[in-house]
């Protein structure tokens, strides 16, 4: 099976197991009971060959020789305190087009960030479910004092109860309250030029790595962690706390970025996919 794209578990058992799913109910109201037959034999096959697909697919990593690296993988995303779930007092890092808040706005957004965290916690739904991002940046730079305040904003509408709009005022008060975060890291634009430049090259090179080796490219790195691992090897920077400086990464990846930014490997035209080769320089 190539990984061009993570697959969905309806695209891992058809590649598989060789089993079609003929069925999708994934919006259907699952809070109506009862469930209707249909949606009783989706969430049946959300489990039914689990145990099958998980043997299967633990016999062709063994077989390519990287039950180490799933191994590492798993403990990664699974089996640290980290990895648990989001820190609701990290969750602002991750709030997009927050760069040009002011430092008081930064230290509200801080606050309202771990208190949507929390509220989906509560819901049990993703983030931005109960919140746009862009929305909260809009709360974090307005600073609203009320509920009244709250409604003028874009995105916030009728979403909130009372109990809840009461506590993202107070998260709001709350930010007001604290001392605003350190300014973050800005790259010298001498080498955020040269960064610019070696990612025309290492973005179809990551890519092409990644495919030969039948991995989704966006499980190896996105393109923030790659800009970043450029970035660390122009300005010689020690690379082991990133990604893409450690583990598997590091060995599939990792190692021939650092010899691509130095010059020691090129890209040259090929007819045939993935149309590009990679070769050493001599």
């Amino acid at each position: 099976m190539c990984s061009s794209d993570l697959a969905s578990l309806d695209r891992l058992l058809e590649a598989v197991l060789k089993v079609r799913l003929h069925h999708n109910e994934t919006f259907s109201d699952w809070s109506r009971r009862p469930l209707t037959d249909t949606q009783v034999l989706y969430a049946a096959d959300d489990v039914r060959y689990l145990d099958e697909l998980v043997a299967r697919l633990e016999e062709r990593i063994a077989e390519r020789g990287r039950a180490a690296w799933a191994r590492a993988e798993i403990e990664r995303r699974f089996c640290t305190p980290e990895a648990a779930g989001a820190d609701p007092e990290r969750a602002w890092r991750k709030v997009q087009r927050r760069g040009r808040l002011s430092p008081e706005s930064l230290a509200v957004l801080i606050e309202v960030a771990a208190w949507r965290e929390q509220l989906a916690r509560r819901r049990d739904q993703p983030a931005g479910w109960v919140m746009k991002d862009p929305t909260l940046v809009e709360i974090a730079r307005a600073i609203p004092r009320d509920a009244k305040d709250l409604q003028r904003i874009r995105g916030v509408g009728r979403s909130l109860g009372e109990r809840e709009t009461a506590e993202l005022l107070d998260a709001v008060a709350r930010g007001l309250d604290r001392e605003p975060p350190p300014a973050e890291r800005s790259t010298p634009q001498r080498i955020a030029r040269q960064v610019d430049a070696v990612a025309t090259l290492a973005a179809p090179f990551a890519r092409i790595r990644c495919l030969d080796a039948d991995l989704a490219p966006e499980l190896v790195a996105n393109r923030e962690q790659l800009d970043r691992f450029l970035e660390a090897i122009v300005a010689e920077e020690d690379l082991t706390e990133l990604p893409l400086g450690q583990g598997w990464r590091k060995e599939l990846l990792g190692d021939d970025l650092v010899r691509l930014v130095h010059g020691e490997i090129a890209l040259s035209l090929n007819r045939s996919a993935p149309y590009l080769n990679i070769e050493e320089r001599r």
